[in-house]
């Protein structure tokens, strides 16, 4: 018999529904708890980072989203991104550098899917669609996009700061700048 309060998923679900209500803390232990009972499951670290990062925790964090990355490096990008977020000049570089690519390769896999063909027909975000529809690759396809010209602009500010003495920081900057306007180009623009 299991003891109250050691499913993983009813841990999850209720650590989610602690923090729509903002109650962080008491989401932080239960994603604590149910990091304890799957401690190798690299989706639920990134989730628990994620949480600990919101609630202000760092350390907690940086630890869960490297171990994380440390089981499925292939995962989210998102994970990438919180750990360029929280380092500084070079390491923060390599996780930016890290994430970007994984953006990359999940937008174009999106394009490969045809999501991006038809994004200026994206039907209103508040109208549910089934999961795998053409509107949902669209969906996805934008927020890839949105998520890789933060990215690069994120990149681009640590050439402006940490990394700013780089003998080629402002080229390197000016690229990346670059290509965060390029790559939202092609994303339909509302009235």
């Amino acid at each position: 018999m299991t003891e109250p309060g050691s499913d993983v998923a009813a841990l999850v679900e209720e650590a989610r529904a602690c923090t729509e209500k903002l109650e962080r803390e008491n989401a932080i232990e239960l994603y604590r708890r149910a990091v304890q009972i799957q401690p190798s499951d690299p989706a639920l670290l990134a989730e628990f980072g994620e949480a600990a990062l919101q609630a202000g925790q760092v350390e907690d964090a940086k630890v869960a989203l490297q171990r994380s990355i440390e089981l499925s490096p292939d995962g989210t990008a998102s994970r990438y991104m919180y750990l360029g977020q929280l380092a500084e000049g070079e390491k923060a570089l390599g996780w930016f550098q890290q994430g970007i690519q994984r953006l990359r390769s999940e937008r174009a896999a999106l394009e490969g899917a045809g999501a991006q063909s038809a994004a200026a027909y994206l039907v209103p975000e508040e109208i549910d669609v089934p999961r795998g529809s053409k509107d949902d690759l669209r969906r996805e396809w934008l927020a890839a996009t949105n998520a890789l010209a933060a990215g690069l602009c994120a990149e681009a500010e640590i050439y402006l700061t940490d990394a700013c003495d780089e003998d080629d920081a402002e080229m390197k900057c000016e690229a990346l700048a670059t290509e965060a306007l390029l790559v939202t180009a092609s994303v339909p623009r509302t009235a």
